[in-house]
């Protein structure tokens, strides 16, 4: 497995870890964070104070991908989510899922996920 950077983002050949995206972000001492990509670029959110890190999952975050390989990367980022006990939200075209945690709440995301309509999404 390559090193990855700040500079990196997915494509449509390479899905990346949640583990992968969190070792690329600086975290400051007593901070925790979550990252997303943007538009090309590493999205980071800091929270202070808490233990508890909470990740959202953006389709528009994902730009330059193709349906099919945003689908698979939010759900890879999902399942590594929920994997690691950790609190997750998703935003699709027309839904948007608030951050949780446990087997419901990823049955929920990964239900979206499966019967997302592109198409149906745009109007």
């Amino acid at each position: 497995m390559r090193k990855l950077t700040a500079n990196d983002k997915p494509d449509e050949r390479e899905r990346i870890t949640l583990a992968e995206a969190e070792a690329m972000l600086p975290t400051p001492e007593g901070k925790r964070s979550a990252a997303v990509f943007e538009h090309g670029t590493l999205q980071v959110k800091l929270y202070a104070g808490t233990a508890v890190t909470s990740h959202s999952f953006d389709w528009e975050a994902l730009t330059g991908l193709g349906t099919e390989a945003r689908l698979s990367q939010l759900c890879r980022w999902v399942e590594d989510a929920y994997a690691a006990g950790r609190a997750f939200g998703l935003r699709l075209p027309g839904v948007e899922i608030a951050p949780n945690v446990g087997p419901g709440h990823r049955q929920r995301c990964l239900t979206a996920l499966a019967l997302f309509d592109e198409r149906a999404s745009n109007g």
